[in-house]
């Protein structure tokens, strides 16, 4: 019968996986047929002879997969001998046919033998290991023994349910006895396929220090293109010691195919081993040697030209040298040899990296290029291990000299081939800064920090110094060119990712050595401005033909260049400002002044000159970006003084001549600022100027700056209407810097001299000119009805509540003076916003905005708007919300709309995190309005935006508010009952409401309700003893437990499993034997798909540890359990009988 079928099966299979397949129906059709035969009983006996008599790979791979679905899902049904007999025919199969087996075949016979030893070594198949190591011992099926191996390895440490928690532990332990045997074959196997080489194994030095790299004049030693420091400095430092010259001139004899793939499923091996056996069972010093010589096979490969077989070998080869590295834990007896590895490492690095350029091909301009990509990404990447795993371990150990390491890197780091590589190398050299920064910390003193990292000063300002000119067009324009400008999707273009990472690297280095850093950059930024004031002067060609102050230059490639590498300097010049503050800022004063004044400078010349009116002669918009991004940086770079004037400031205080040059400064500031208002100056340059303008307003705050001429100007103009003249973004932020001068208190006077009378008037004055529109709105006729009017008010609305929002903002954390100032002044804007409200009702972009300013408005202002104030106001929106307009809106998912119930969501939210007595009668119409009106449109939607707002809003109310729900409950403590006594509680129809509202969203797929729900629960438990609760012990605690237990099982939320892990222990920790003895039996009780003897086993073999860590493993193994007896039962056939 079988004969007769099996030209049919590979007639279906040819079809439906062919090079002409089938169409969707067909395919449908034969995929049934195909199922329906796999799951007759013994079906399996017809794939054994397709198997043995079928040379088709579709016909082999479909009767494996049928082999492979009997023994992981109905194994438990077949019998004994049945199941010696499919053993019998696996491993024979295997030893007979495996070679001409295709390679997804192959590896799916592998898993099918590994997947009958999960379910029957060693018990029922004590030989299976005894079957494995004759396959690695036999000539013919060594490879597929390998592959078995690594199969097993991969399964054992593979998340599949379909084994419980104490089988797998037996077999991983069972496995780990066998690890030291497999490691003497893998370095035989290894062993034999080197032998095929005739080149030397690579060995490490025998001494420490004896060298990394090559003494100055070395012809290994490769040359640095500039010198930082004294003569006998960093980069002339010994260390390792040199390859011996038969190692780097040694010939490689190809190996043959089956050679090449034994060692590469070798290694691969060791790798996936190396991520979780205990290493000192496999990692031999021969089985070490053996792996630094595979992995230098890549560059001997490559310098005689043989294929690029040396390559896969020396990834694989790095795949265990960065396994064994990424193991964190490690034994106390192990260190001396993760030395030795870390020295083996080194020394391979210094090979690669140092290779002699003159025996490269011709046409290789740098050695590392002729390396394959991936290969140097797993240098890049054993690197970031080393330091963010082991660089503490070895940072004072003498057998280890770590500044010789970061020479290494510094020459790996700076002959990558490709900025996309070395960026990656700038990585690890933060994560190297990173940790020195943390070690500083920790050490108390200034001395004490400056000897902690004395060492690292001369190699860490080597690398920045390599890395500023690496960023400079000037230097390096034929890599930075390629380099996109244009956005991706993220906001972020190549150049912009490649400049922050670049920047990053010296604005943390000058958190360790700020004058040293700061020498690098100035001199070249006072040259590089220097060009740029020259360039009107020394290039001007001719008038612009478009506008008679605009001047046309000659420009170039180098003048372009010159622009950006100014711009680069002048952002890196920016982020040492705040090194020039604080407990630093008398001692640096002087350099500081130098640096701002230089900065002034450059900044009037470019406004008096106009600069920014340049155009280019051959009509070049590189060369318009390049001027527009270097005066951008110029004024960004300004603000990021105010921080440094901020602390002249108060130092003017006290002295005449500081004050004398704040007053300076800070005129010559403004003026600038103002300047770029002009008329024809780009958009992007005059917001840049507006928030120098702001800069100094909000952080410098010096008591006569509204005095200053520019600003009464600047006022006169914004009192009048005519800044709106500017782009709104701009003089929406003008606004803001003219509020902010009047609005916060100035830095070192006493509250006597603030004049905050005067600067009220001021105030009221400027936010009169600011609504002056806004109130003409309300104010028109009509207005209610006429759609029309309706629409093109809806622009001064907007830009009014904008600008009142960010004065809001800006007092949001100041003293009570600052925002009564501002409430005063506000008080006509609030009541006109409050009224257009139902008018805008209907338009749900305004009514977003509208609702926008109230919620920023209770959130700054809270306690001078007052309760009866946001009562009213609430009440108001509340009864506007009907429940047609509700339901329309939430049930069509209208965005905008949805956006208006969510803000006033936001602001009933801050509503009930106030505690008065006062608002104590309106926490019912709230609670009323979310769970009645809300809750019941939202509880099934997809869209997590609103219900988000919602759990917010009960959050707090249970938060701050629990005396509401328990009056006679002390918040923070439990209360003490007298015997047989029973806690009080108000309002439970509400409080269950809320709770079931918590539980039901733990049945949702979204993951950041959950989250944040659960972590309420925790809260509430914390703080108001949420699980001690009678009311919620005796009607919810099981339910919640049932169903946080069930999201375990299922893993839907398996991010979340360590914190809904410890939730149940707090709720079991109640009561531990209420837990055992009732929670837990009635939760198997109510599981489907559970025998009730595998309940009463489940509950029994729960272990009664109390403490959380036990108890918490123990929960794992029990889910474990849980999981593979569901995956047990689901798979037997019906009427079987069950585990």
């Amino acid at each position: 019968m079988a004969e007769g079928m099996l030209p049919a099966l590979e007639g279906l299979l040819t079809e439906l996986f062919g090079p002409a397949a089938s169409n969707g129906d067909r395919v449908q059709e034969i995929s049934k047929l195909l199922d329906n035969f796999s799951q007759q009983d013994g079906s399996w006996r017809y794939c054994v002879y397709f198997m043995e008599h079928s040379q088709s790979e579709y016909v082999l791979m479909y009767a494996t997969k049928v082999l492979e679905d009997l023994i992981n899902h109905t194994w438990a049904s077949v019998t004994p001998d049945q199941k010696v007999e499919i053993r019998q025919f696996l491993l024979e199969y295997s030893v007979r046919h495996h070679a001409r087996l295709v390679p997804y075949v192959r590896n799916k016979l592998a898993k099918v033998i590994v997947d009958v030893a999960r379910q029957d070594w060693p018990q029922n198949y004590p030989q299976f290991f005894d079957s494995v190591l004759q396959l690695l011992q036999r000539e013919d099926t060594v490879q597929f023994g390998v592959l078995v191996v690594l199969t097993l390895s991969q399964e054992l440490m593979g998340g599949r349910e379909d084994l419980s928690m104490l089988r797998r532990k037996e077999l991983r332990d069972l496995f780990q006895q066998h690890v030291g045997n497999l490691s003497g074959i893998l370095t035989s196997l290894l062993e034999r396929a080197m032998e095929q080489r005739e080149v030397g194994l690579l060995t490490a030095p025998s001494t420490p220090g004896s060298g990394l790299m090559s003494p100055p004049g070395s012809r290994s030693c490769s040359p640095i293109p500039f010198s930082v420091g004294t003569p006998s400095g960093f980069l002339k430092t010994p260390a390792f010691g040199r390859m011996p010259d038969a190692s780097l001139s040694g010939t490689v004899s190809p190996l043959d195919v089956a050679t090449q793939q034994l060692g590469e499923l070798c290694l691969e091996c060791i790798a996936h081993l190396a991520s979780w056996v205990t290493l000192p069972n496999l990692v031999t010093h021969q089985l070490l040697q053996l792996i630094f010589h595979f992995a230098s096979t890549a560059h001997l490969s490559d310098r005689n030209h043989c294929s690029k077989t040396g390559y896969s070998l020396g990834i694989r080869a790095m795949d265990c040298i960065n396994e064994i590295i990424a193991r964190t834990l490690v034994p106390a007896g192990m260190e001396a040899f993760l030395i030795k590895v870390f020295q083996q490492s080194m020394h391979l690095c210094k090979v690669i990296v140092d290779q002699d350029s003159g025996r490269m091909p011709s046409d290789v301009r740098n050695p590392l290029s002729s390396f394959d990509d991936k290969f140097l990404d797993k240098l890049r990447e054993f690197f970031r291990l080393f330091v963010t795993h082991h660089i503490k371990r070895v940072e004072d150990n003498s057998q280890f000299p770590v500044l010789e390491f970061l020479v290494l890197f510094y020459r790996f780091t700076f002959k990558q081939p490709h900025l996309d590589g070395y960026s990656a190398c700038l990585e690890v050299w933060i994560d190297i800064i990173d940790y020195l920064l943390a070690q500083v910390e920790l050490v108390a003193g200034a001395d004490a920090k400056r000897q902690r990292v004395a060492r690292y000063e001369e190699p860490l300002l080597v690398v920045c110094s390599a890395v500023l000119d690496k960023t400079r067009f000037t230097f390096n324009s034929h890599e930075l060119d390629d380099l996109d400008t244009d956005a991706d999707g993220e906001g972020v273009s190549e150049w912009q990712d490649f400049l922050v990472t670049s920047l990053d690297v010296l604005s943390k280095t000058s958190q360790l050595f700020t004058s040293p850093i700061f020498q690098r950059l100035w001199p070249v930024c006072v040259d590089l401005s220097d060009k740029y004031l020259q360039i009107k002067g020394n290039f001007a060609i001719s008038s612009s033909p478009i506008r008679a102050d605009a001047v046309v230059v000659r420009d170039s490639p180098s003048m372009v260049y010159t622009l950006r590498d100014l711009s680069t300097l002048l952002t890196a010049v920016g982020s040492l400002a705040e090194h020039y503050t604080g407990d630093f800022f008398l001692a640096t004063i002087n350099d500081g002044q130098a640096v701002l004044e230089r900065l002034i400078h450059v900044a009037l010349l470019t406004a008096r000159e106009k600069l920014y009116l340049l155009q280019s002669s051959e009509g070049s918009t590189e060369f318009t970006s390049a001027l527009q991004d270097v005066q951008c940086e110029l004024l960004g770079a300004l603000g990021a003084y105010c921080h440094w004037l901020h602390q002249l400031n108060l130092e003017a205080q006290r002295s005449q001549e500081a004050l004398d040059r704040l007053v300076a400064l800070v005129s010559t500031l403004t003026e600038i600022s103002a300047a770029f208002f002009d008329t024809g100056v780009p958009e992007q340059l005059q917001l840049c100027a507006a928030h120098l303008l702001l800069s100094v307003s909000s952080t410098v705050r010096p008591q006569f700056l509204f005095s200053l001429p520019t600003f009464q100007q600047l006022a006169s103009a914004a009192t009048q209407s005519r800044l709106q003249q500017l782009p709104e973004k701009v003089y929406l932020v003008i606004y803001h810097a003219l509020a902010t001068a009047l609005l916060l208190p100035w830095p070192g006077f006493v509250e006597a001299d603030q004049q905050w009378s005067a600067r009220g008037d001021e105030l009221h004055k400027l936010v009169s000119g600011i609504t002056q529109q806004f109130h003409q709105v309300s104010r028109q006729a009509g207005l209610e009805s006429d759609v029309g009017l309706q629409t093109r008010s809806k622009a001064t609305i907007r830009s009014t509540l904008s600008i009142l929002q960010r004065l809001m903002k800006t007092v949001e954390n100041e003293q009570t003076r600052c925002k009564v100032l501002l409430y005063e002044a506000m008080l006509g804007a609030i009541e006109t916003a409050h009224n257009l409200f139902p008018v805008y009702l209907s338009h749900p972009d305004t009514a977003s905005e509208l609702l926008a300013f109230f919620l920023t408005l209770f959130a700054s202002l809270k306690s001078q708007v007052g309760p009866a104030f946001a009562q009213r106001t609430s009440q108001t929106f509340m009864a506007l919300f009907s429940d047609d307009m509700l339901r329309t809106t939430l049930g069509t998912s209208h965005k905008q709309g949805c956006e208006v119930i969510d803000k006033f969501l936001c602001i009933l939210c801050l509503l009930t995190q106030e505690t008065s007595s006062s608002f104590k009668t309106f926490l019912p119409n709230i609670i009323s309005f979310c769970m009645e009106k809300i809750y019941p449109l939202v509880a099934e939607r997809p869209d997590p935006d609103i219900k988000t707002t919602l759990f917010d809003v009960l959050r707090d109310i249970l938060l701050f508010h629990w005396r509401f729900f328990f009056p006679s409950n002390v918040v923070l403590s439990r209360v003490q009952q007298s015997p047989g006594g029973a806690e009080t509680s108000d309002h439970q129809p509400q409080f269950v409401a809320i709770m079931q509202a918590f539980g039901q969203s733990f049945l949702q797929p979204d993951i950041n309700i959950f989250r944040k729900n659960l972590q309420t629960m925790e809260e509430l438990n914390s703080k108001c003893k949420l699980y001690s609760k009678e009311l919620f012990r005796q009607m919810m605690l099981q339910q919640f437990i049932n169903v946080w237990l069930q999201v375990l099982i299922q893993k839907s939320h398996d991010l979340l499993s360590d914190e809904i892990q410890a939730a149940i222990y707090h709720m079991a920790m109640l009561d531990f034997t209420v837990f055992f003895t009732h929670i837990l039996p009635a939760f198997l009780i109510s599981s489907d798909g559970l025998q009730q003897g595998q309940k009463e086993a489940l509950a029994e073999n729960f272990r009664r540890d109390e403490d959380q860590p036990s108890f918490i493993n123990n929960l794992k193994q029990f889910l474990g359990d849980v999981r593979y007896l569901y995956t047990v039962n689901q798979c037997l056939p019906k009427d079987s009988v069950k585990l």
